[in-house]
Formats: structure tokens, sequence, C-alpha cells
């Protein structure tokens, strides 16, 4: 680089080269997920019912404002144990009307005290919530399952149970499948005798086979005309 002075000033000339620096600055946006506000739900259940009796449990949902929340699925739990796990069995669900208001029928199968909850798990305007009520099941005679009577033959004069069949104090666990479905209905009677029959006809045929078998390897019979002699005489 070159200097020269004029009088009391001076100058940069000539062949310098003059540098720039250019600092660009980087902007980070940082985005927080936004966790949409809790809703509020509140459970109605009898304190007490009877084994096999028919409940009612109800749920209001309603946001954190105390406004309804329509067209929202609530399920109604109740604790089960097996052995030493423990899991929330699902007994009932229902979707809230424009009140915020769902009702659902739960038929009790357990005896004892028991904690009924009613969950809304939430969705992308409002988060989940759960509450509990208690209620206790008390012990009866009532009989919940239904004995048949009489000569059943599976999948012919019986339809073919899924599952077991129940009293209309508490559904079924499954599905039974009906004949009338299947085919045509059969009646019982002419079918079990024919399969008497054919038990029969397979029992004579069995019998008939011991019977040639020892007939075949019994002893020798000896023949009427064995050991006659010369002297014997023909009859005139």
């Amino acid at each position: 680089m070159a200097q020269r002075t004029f009088g009391h000033s001076q100058s940069i000339v000539a062949n310098t080269v003059a540098l720039v620096a250019v600092l660009t600055m980087a902007t980070a946006t940082t985005t927080f997920a936004q966790t949409p506000p809790a809703a509020v739900i509140g459970i109605g259940a009898p304190p007490t019912a009877e084994l096999g009796e028919q409940v009612t449990l109800q749920a209001r949902l309603v946001d954190d404002s105390g406004d309804p929340i329509a067209g929202a699925a609530v399920i109604f739990t109740d604790p089960s144990r097996f052995l030493n796990a423990r899991s929330d069995v699902v007994v009932a669900q229902a979707t809230t009307d424009s009140q915020g208001l769902a009702v659902a029928h739960y038929e009790t199968r357990q005896t004892g005290p028991r904690v009924i909850s009613a969950e809304f798990r939430g969705n992308e305007r409002h988060g989940p919530t759960k509450a509990r009520a208690e209620m206790v099941v008390a012990d009866t005679d009532r009989q919940l399952y239904v004995e048949r009577a009489g000569v059943q033959i599976p999948g012919l004069n019986t339809p073919p149970p899924l599952g077991p069949q129940m009293l209309g104090l508490a559904p079924p666990f499954a599905f039974l499948a009906d004949l009338a479905t299947l085919g045509p209905p059969l009646s019982g009677w002419p079918i079990a005798m024919a399969l008497s029959i054919v038990w029969l006809l397979y029992t004579y045929v069995v019998a008939l086979m011991f019977r040639v078998a020892t007939i075949t390897v019994g002893p020798a019979v000896p023949s009427p005309t064995a050991g006659a002699g010369p002297d014997s005489t023909s009859p005139q």
C-alpha cells in the first residue's frame, strides 16, 4: 500500500485492495407444540347395585370454559384382576349429545366394591380427562345362565354355540349361530332315530364279522362218510 502526503492531509492510493467483511446473521425459529386445554368430565353412577342388575352410567363433558363438548366418545371402564395382572375393562361406551351428556347401560358381573371410570381420551381441540365413581355390587341368588334340558345333538337339533347362552339379565359373551341362518330347521327326533338305526346296523355288522371269524377258526367237524369200511352197505 502506498501513502502520499499533501500538506496536512493523507490519502491512500493505488494498487490497494479494500476488504469488505459481510456478516450474515442467521435467524433460528423455535416452534413450541401447543397442548390443547384439558376438558372436564363428571360421572354419575348408582352407589349400590345387585349382581346381574342393569345400571345406568352417565358422564358430562365440558371444556375449560364450562361449555358442553358434543360428539365426543366417552368410555366407561371397570377394573378387573386376573392372577397378578390388573387392567381396566371397557364395559360400555357412548357419545356425548349437544349438552355434553353421554349415557350408557352396564350389567354388573362381579360383586363387591367397584370403581367405575368415565374417560375421554382427548382430540385435537381438547385434552384427555377422567373421573371415577364408587359402586358396591351385592351378591344375589339370581341365575345368570340357562341350563338346556333334553337330548341334544351338537350341530343337528341345537344351534352350534360360539359362546355360553345367558339370560336377559346379562348379555352373552358371544353370538349364537342359528340353524335358520345356516339351512332349513331340522327336527331332533327323526335325526336321533336315524342315528340309532345306523349304530344298530354297525353293531350288527361287527357281530357278524366276529361270528364268521369264530366259525373259521373253530374245531373241524368230521365228515359223515369218514371211517366207512368196505363192509358198509348202502341202502337199497
